[in-house]
């Protein structure tokens, strides 16, 4: 009677199932003459190490590029067109004096960064072809890169911050762009005046 007790006991605590807050493991669920090995995480950590990789070589990309656009994008935003209601001789006015003299410096700095980045890059991709021959548009686009830098007031921008002054004194000036006004001043400060007074007509006519 003792071993009928016995399974009777062991039936019924088989259909009662596991006490509440028994947590079954991955052999106990597999049942019996089957071994049920945990999932493996293998795949999944070859998976998200790829992931953060593709992520992190993403991110390192466009660093080097924002690095690079930096470079460049104080040329840009000054050539921005002003809003109707305030006129790139209002905007150069409203400046200070020192301010002047680095937002200038600044022109400068970012035109000759622009050019030795292209200088660059050319090199890069022709060196070694010794049939290549530079064409004559790269020249002239170093050519219209000089021309918004003079050489002549070697280091004393204010020079050219006092003739932007009286550029903007001139009513019909009060629309031509910040750039294109260095561009001019700079050319008449290295005796260039015929040709930047051509580029001033152009420019009254264009902006009026």
């Amino acid at each position: 009677a003792v071993p009928d007790r016995g399974r009777d006991v062991a039936r019924r605590h088989r259909q009662k199932g596991p006490r509440p807050g028994h947590r079954r493991t991955g052999l106990a669920h597999a049942g019996p003459g089957r071994i049920q090995a945990p999932p493996s995480s293998t795949g999944n950590s070859r998976n998200q190490k790829s992931i953060r990789y593709r992520q992190t070589h993403a991110h390192c990309e466009s660093l080097s590029r924002k690095e690079i656009v930096k470079k460049f994008i104080f040329i840009l935003l000054i050539g921005i067109v002003f809003p109707q209601e305030r006129t790139p001789a209002d905007f150069w006015y409203g400046l200070e004096e020192a301010e002047k003299v680095s937002f200038v410096n600044g022109a400068y700095s970012a035109t000759s960064a622009m050019k030795s980045h292209h200088q660059r890059q050319v090199k890069e991709q022709y060196l070694g072809n010794d049939n290549w021959v530079r064409p004559y548009f790269i020249d002239r686009y170093y050519e219209i890169i000089d021309e918004h830098i003079s050489r002549n007031v070697e280091g004393h921008i204010d020079i050219i911050s006092k003739a932007m002054d009286a550029f903007y004194s001139n009513s019909d000036n009060s629309n031509i762009p910040v750039m294109e006004a260095i561009r001019i001043v700079s050319m008449v400060q290295d005796e260039k005046g015929k040709k930047a007074n051509l580029y001033l007509l152009k420019a009254q006519k264009k902006y009026d």
